[in-house]
């Protein structure tokens, strides 16, 4: 199996940012920026927090107005999606300018309920077949599974779409997704993300160990690097390749061999993939199937799945 990287459809001339603010001062706006790269449409939502105490104040007058007496915010809410996907610059850039920031009360961001639910709602947002991007953005940490106990949240996330009206219902009641959880549905859907952070957050969203295909980088103070942020951070994800297989029957294994660029190969984990894979490279994998001899034949067609993570082309191998 062969793969050669060829120059992406990336292309950001026009972008939209949905605002939030926290209740401190010097914050830099956070947003979620979808993009369906390869036909140039792009989307966009905006997130606060869980709607319940202890994350916001839920008294009447902080509820029509969570900022200060002299700064006029938008009601709280979970995550928002303002755009679904389009290729109309002109009503992506009047959206963006018509956003209003809100408020919170604690320093973490309810940003996971926006990536699970951006990744979990396609038809609702018009995800196409093409290569997917998620960037959040934000310069604050995040809430995580386990975390809406404070807010008397027990059940667990449950990874379906929730959008009411464009808006997340069920942040009052279900608890923020795990980093697994989220890495699951990233994958299922093939959706790679982008952390654009804060200098100060850099560390937090590390998370390529925990989420393979990641890239974070860098916001300046005023967010005007974001689009080469954007740029730079995709290079770097396209640069790599990642192979993965679904569930094996018990009777069946799979070895694999990388034979990337500059004579570096790898086996066992290190045999799934290629790094540092510049426009023009290609890189070539061997796959060894071993089936047990005690494997039984049946009539019902088994398949197995070989495939590139986050990306929707794979490989059918059917036993029988």
């Amino acid at each position: 199996m062969s793969f050669a990287r060829v120059q992406p459809a990336l292309q950001l001339g026009g972008f939209s940012i949905g605002l939030s603010i926290a209740l401190r001062t010097n914050r830099v706006p956070f947003y979620v920026l979808s993009l369906s790269l390869s036909l140039s449409l792009s989307g966009f939502g905006s997130l606060v927090e869980q709607t319940v105490i202890p994350y916001i104040s839920t008294t009447p007058a902080k509820l029509k107005n969570p900022c200060t007496v002299d700064h006029n915010c938008t009601s709280p809410f979970s995550y928002r999606n303002v755009l679904n996907f389009t290729s109309d610059g002109n009503l992506f850039n009047k959206l963006v300018g018509d956003q209003q920031i809100s408020g919170n009360l604690d320093s973490p961001e309810g940003g996971f309920d926006a990536i699970m639910q951006v990744a979990v709602c396609g038809s609702e947002l018009g995800w196409r077949n093409v290569t997917r991007l998620l960037v959040f953005s934000t310069d604050a940490g995040f809430h995580f599974a386990g975390d809406g106990k404070l807010g008397g949240i027990v059940l667990p996330n449950d990874g379906r779409c929730h959008l009411d009206n464009n808006m997340y219902t069920m942040s009052h009641y279900y608890d923020y997704p795990s980093i697994a959880h989220l890495v699951q549905k990233l994958n299922d859907n093939n959706i790679q993300i982008i952390f654009a952070v804060t200098q100060e957050f850099q560390p937090v969203y590390k998370l390529k160990n925990l989420i393979p295909k990641s890239a974070v980088g860098t916001l300046s103070s005023n967010s005007s690097n974001v689009i080469q942020l954007i740029i730079d951070a995709y290079n770097s994800l396209s640069s790599e390749v990642i192979l993965e297989n679904n569930k094996l029957p018990k009777e069946v294994t799979i070895e694999y061999k990388s034979f990337c660029k500059n004579g570096v190969n790898g086996t066992g984990d290190e045999g799934r993939k290629c790094s540092n894979i510049s426009i023009g490279d290609e890189v070539t994998f061997c796959i060894l199937e071993s089936v047990c001899y005690c494997f039984t034949p049946s009539n019902q067609c088994q398949t197995i799945y070989l495939c590139t993570l986050y990306f929707a082309y794979r490989l059918a191998l059917r036993l029988k």
